[in-house]
């Protein structure tokens, strides 16, 4: 199990201030074993990458150092995209593309493969149009407009973060 990186930051704190693991353990709600091993340097990858914790997904995002093909990558998603919530946090996102236009669905996977570069891409035909789509517990935060209803009937406005973004990049096309 992965625990949120503020989880790992408190457990430290504390064992910092002179509480036994035990305390810690009981404190933070984790095992005993799993305190322990962070406090002898064993955390998890994700902490040791520095940053804050994401108060979505337990993860860490450096948010401003994500490549140009998350500009089209957004582009693609708030156009034709959507999110759909999985079992234990995970989220996966889904563009529709027309099968007439491949190029367009290779420049999309590819700019899916630059922003997740280990998750799977998986790709699903349904006659004239596919879906391409993969999973993680991340994208809700990479697509912070994603909430209950249709896109198109609430207001979709951009992060000073994503508004950083392409504002670098203003005519991204997915070169990675």
């Amino acid at each position: 199990m992965t625990h949120p990186v503020d989880v790992v930051t408190q457990s430290l704190e504390l064992a910092g201030h002179g509480l036994s693991t035990s305390e810690v353990a009981r404190r933070v709600g984790v095992p005993r074993a799993t305190v322990r091993d962070w406090l002898a340097g064993r955390v998890p990858a994700r902490y040791e990458a520095g940053g804050r914790g994401c108060a979505s997904c337990g993860g860490v995002h450096d948010l401003d150092s994500l490549p140009a093909a998350y500009v089209y990558l957004l582009g693609m998603y708030l156009g034709d995209g959507c999110l759909s919530e999985h079992p234990r946090g995970v989220f996966k996102v889904r563009i529709s593309l027309d099968a007439r236009y491949p190029g367009i669905a290779a420049e999309c996977e590819r700019a899916m493969r630059a922003v997740m570069p280990r998750n799977c891409i998986g790709r699903v035909g349904y006659g004239t149009w596919h879906e391409l789509y993969a999973y993680s517990k991340s994208w809700p935060c990479l697509f912070p407009q994603h909430g209950p209803g249709r896109k198109h009937e609430r207001k979709i406005a951009l992060t000073g973060w994503q508004r950083s973004l392409v504002a670098r990049w203003p005519r991204c096309y997915c070169e990675a």
